[in-house]
């Protein structure tokens, strides 16, 4: 795959993005997928104040006692999203369902290691470590082989 980039104050402020293909496929797809991740937002609360939050920010999103919230680098924010409306719109995107309460950014991810039981600890940008349980080890295991790809 050949990238180029051709700059110019011609083009105007709104950037264009081409690809040329002789075939749309799983690569031209995450591609795109990639592009349309700098455009999605969350909304969270905190401070007694909403919140738009850029996607490439959060690192999980969890729920606890009911109430669903989304962990940024900076923050944490109460939503009114569920973790399944979360996770519908955002696997595209790299976001993972890595337990029953939690949805987690697999670019956030730093490191994982392999846990007794077939479960995975995954170490986070923040330094915070989330256990990935078994039951969802085997698919983030294939996300990341599919990522490889690429």
């Amino acid at each position: 795959m050949r990238i180029r980039i051709d700059q110019s104050d011609a083009y105007g402020s709104e950037p264009e993005i081409i690809i040329k293909c002789n075939q749309v496929d799983d690569k031209v797809h995450r591609i795109i997928s990639l592009i349309d991740m700098q455009k999605k937002k969350l909304l969270g609360f905190a401070d007694g104040k909403e919140h738009v939050i850029d996607i490439n920010e959060v690192l999980y999103c969890e729920s606890v006692d009911g109430a669903v919230f989304i962990y940024a680098k900076d923050q944490v924010y109460k939503t009114t999203y569920t973790l399944n409306e979360i996770e519908a719109s955002c696997s595209e995107i790299g976001y993972f369902r890595c337990s029953k309460s939690m949805v987690l950014n697999i670019h956030a991810i730093k490191s994982l290691k392999s846990e007794l039981g077939n479960r995975i600890d995954a170490l986070l940008s923040n330094e915070e470590h989330i256990i990935i349980s078994r039951h969802y080890a085997k698919q983030l295991r294939a996300i990341l082989k599919e990522a490889s790809k690429l």
